[in-house]
């Protein structure tokens, strides 16, 4: 069987686009660089990068003014550009196949449960390193496998896998594919909750219950909706009853002992507002600071010791808060978004608002803002596919009026 081109780099992106590769670079990172003449070229792309361009030497010349390592600033400030020129190539690459998002997450779905049927004897294997992260939670000597496919991390993978899961959330809600979609959407979930990224689960159930819980309000629940809330309580009562990694996930939660949950939210917040008034709680450090000035705050706060060689705040809102200030996180973490998703709002599906949702719930619970896959699913939520899917999201929409 010959797969598309266009197919093959879905694929790749999905699954295959950090192998052997420092985080947070990705091959398209590369290959995007390789094309930049494209972007050159199209007007609107150059405007954009025109614009970020003049923010960011606004934002530098504070910065330089209150003191920064000026080579972690502009090595951090060409990344966000790499950064930005693939996000160009990620919109274009949806404007091109936006007619074609059905196959490509179909292939998305059966690709993902393969590798994760090739990973089970990996789960043997720990000291293997691949497929699995073996994660104590704070606890010492328990250690519990998460599944993270090829990619840095449990939740970098939960992460890239949810637009998928959205995406067959609203097929299944259209009626579209039947069955078939209930059936892609259990493949591609199996190893996103065997990721025990519970804040992307939550925020998953919290997007689709915010977004759908407009039909329930107006009475008018679907089949649908009641068949894939049976579904996940299937998933959920099995899981709670018996001893797994999930169930024992979910109890530290409860109990207050996720070091891994209160690092990427509370922790995070509550450092990166020291760091940002350390020199200016308006404008921030600036960028590539944080792992300067981390190391008298960040390092001290979780008593890590000289081994201990990375030092950063796991959460893209709390980044972007000691980097920027309050100033840039409001502006960038709050009024951009939200723009953005009124402007567009006439024209977006069902798929597209609850991405949105997630995302925008999503930036203030993890990720990193120089994170590609963060930046593409914000491009992906606020650009309407124009498949059967979508047309159909689309007579749902008129109906309870979103």
């Amino acid at each position: 069987m010959i797969i598309k081109k266009n197919i093959a780099i879905a694929i790749i992106f999905q699954f295959f686009n950090v192998l052997g590769l420092p985080m947070p670079l990705l091959y398209t990172n590369i290959l995007s660089i390789l094309r930049f003449d494209k972007v050159l070229l199209n007007k609107k792309y150059s405007r954009i990068l025109f614009y970020v361009i003049i923010v960011s030497l606004l934002y530098f010349a504070f910065h330089y003014a209150i003191g920064i390592n000026l080579f972690e600033y502009v090595k951090t400030l060409l990344l966000l550009i790499i950064v930005l020129i693939n996000c160009f190539f990620i919109h274009r690459y949806i404007l091109i196949n936006k007619n074609e998002f059905a196959v490509i997450f179909e292939w998305i779905a059966k690709i993902g449960f393969i590798l994760f049927i090739v990973s089970i004897p990996f789960f043997f294997w720990p000291e293997s390193g691949l497929f699995y992260r073996w994660h104590n939670f704070g606890l010492g000597l328990l250690n519990i496998p998460r599944y993270k496919g090829l990619v840095y991390e449990p939740s970098f993978y939960a992460l890239l896998s949810t637009p998928v899961l959205i995406y067959y959330i609203s097929d299944i809600y259209a009626n579209y594919r039947g069955f078939k979609s209930y059936v892609l959407f259990i493949l591609v979930l199996i190893p996103y909750l065997l990721t025990l990224s519970l804040g992307a689960i939550a925020l998953l159930f919290l997007s689709v219950f915010i977004v759908y819980g407009f039909s329930i309000i107006k009475r008018r629940v679907k089949k649908a909706l009641v068949y894939m809330f049976l579904i996940l309580s299937l998933f959920g009562t099995l899981t709670f009853i018996t001893h797994n990694p999930i169930s024992t996930r979910v109890n530290l939660l409860i109990q207050g002992k996720d070091s891994s949950g209160s690092g990427r939210t509370t922790d995070a917040f509550f450092l990166a507002t020291v760091m940002a008034n350390s020199k200016s709680l308006i404008f921030g450090i600036g960028l590539g600071q944080i792992k300067i000035v981390g190391e008298k705050y960040i390092r001290a706060f979780y008593n890590y010791n000289e081994g201990w060689k990375r030092v950063s705040l796991p959460n893209a809102s709390a980044e972007t808060l000691a980097i920027y200030g309050f100033l840039g996180f409001f502006l960038f973490r709050i009024l951009l978004p939200l723009i953005l998703f009124i402007r567009f709002f006439d024209k977006l599906s069902l798929f597209n608002k609850n991405l949105f949702v997630f995302i925008f719930l999503y930036q203030f619970t993890g990720s990193f803002i120089t994170s590609t896959v963060e930046y593409y699913i914000w491009i992906l939520s606020l650009t309407p596919l124009k498949d059967e899917s979508e047309k159909l999201n689309v007579k749902v929409n008129k109906i309870i009026k979103l």
